[in-house]
């Protein structure tokens, strides 16, 4: 039943993908200093996930989804 409905909502639900290149040489040097004296280490998606959240909050216009032919705004 999850195989069926997985095949299904991958037919029925079109995949968006956004592509972007960004100079992260910075952060790396900025991760690189801060895991220095942590016991625990900063991954770069931790980073990212991070920025993407602060973006999030920051710019609530853009968090949307679409009903059928609706477009609902958070």
């Amino acid at each position: 039943v999850i195989a069926e409905r997985m095949t299904k909502s991958a037919q029925e639900i079109p995949t968006v993908t956004q592509n972007v290149k960004i100079d992260v040489t910075e952060l790396m040097k900025f991760r690189k200093k801060v895991n220095e004296d942590l016991a625990v280490k900063y991954s770069l998606n931790d980073y990212v996930l991070k920025a993407t959240a602060k973006a999030l909050k920051n710019n609530k216009h853009i968090l949307a989804s679409i009903d059928g032919d609706k477009i609902i705004k958070r």
